[in-house]
């Protein structure tokens, strides 16, 4: 399955979350039950997909296996930020924990885990855009890539808009500007002090 999407991020503290969210004067409808998201992450040996990321405004890939909710399900992802736009590719796969993940080839580069990820998120949706908040942020090394347990926390809120069509007036909502923000390169800086 493949979105197309285009996406606004914000960062917020508890009190510019408050502010936002009484922007919307109770006009936003809860979609799901908050949940806790996991996510390994994906990298070969020497980062190739953590400097993509980080240098390259197109053409980047992120590659992770990810787990919602209580539910047994896990997903590979993969993450295309390309000219045409950016995309996710969502498939079931059949292992049953993320300990069972070895390395995958991939384009011809060898991926192995690095970098866990865990949050809180609730669903929200306004009009015809999905607004996504994410809270209690973990980032926690994965035992292939050092030898010590690293657990680092992220004090900051998230706060996406997903459009998957236009919507102009979205824009007044915004109580600051959109920023790039991802949980994949703050993880690998604040754990690996890449």
């Amino acid at each position: 399955m493949q979105e197309v999407r285009k996406e606004y991020k914000f960062i917020y503290s508890k009190q510019q979350l408050y502010l936002f969210l009484n922007s919307f004067d109770n006009s936003l409808k809860l979609i799901y039950p908050e949940r806790v998201i996991n996510s390994l992450y994906l990298d070969t040996s020497n980062y190739k997909y953590y400097f993509d990321a980080v240098k390259n405004d197109v053409n980047k890939t992120k590659l992770r296996f990810r787990q919602y909710g209580s539910e047994n399900q896990i997903y590979f992802e993969k993450k295309i930020n390309n000219s045409n736009g950016k995309f996710k590719e969502k498939e079931k796969v059949k292992i049953k924990s993320f300990n069972e993940v070895e390395n995958i080839l991939y384009e011809g580069n060898t991926l192995t885990p690095v970098l866990t990820v865990n949050y809180l998120r609730k669903y929200f949706l306004f009009k015809n855009v999905r607004i996504t908040i994410d809270e209690n942020i973990n980032y926690i090394s994965t035992k292939n890539r050092t030898l010590h347990h690293i657990e680092k926390s992220f004090d900051k809120i998230i706060v996406e808009f997903k459009l998957f069509d236009s919507n102009p007036d979205i824009e007044s909502f915004f109580i600051t500007n959109p920023i790039a923000f991802s949980k994949f390169i703050n993880g690998m800086e604040v754990v690996y002090n890449l």
